[in-house]
C-alpha cells in the first residue's frame, strides 16, 4: 500500500523520523524526486 506520493507506509515512517537538521534536505530530495515523476509522466 502506498500513499499520494507512490511511497509505502515504511518509507513515509522513515522520512518523519529523519533528524530535524537533515529535514531541509529531506523537503530537497522529496522535491526533486516529485520533479522527476513529473517529467517521466510527460
Amino acid at each position: 500500500e502506498t500513499n499520494v506520493l507512490g511511497m509505502t507506509k515504511k518509507d513515509s515512517l522513515h522520512i518523519k523520523v529523519v533528524p530535524y537538521e537533515n529535514i531541509g534536505e529531506a523537503i530537497y530530495i522529496v522535491d526533486k524526486i516529485i520533479e522527476t515523476m513529473k517529467a517521466l509522466e510527460v
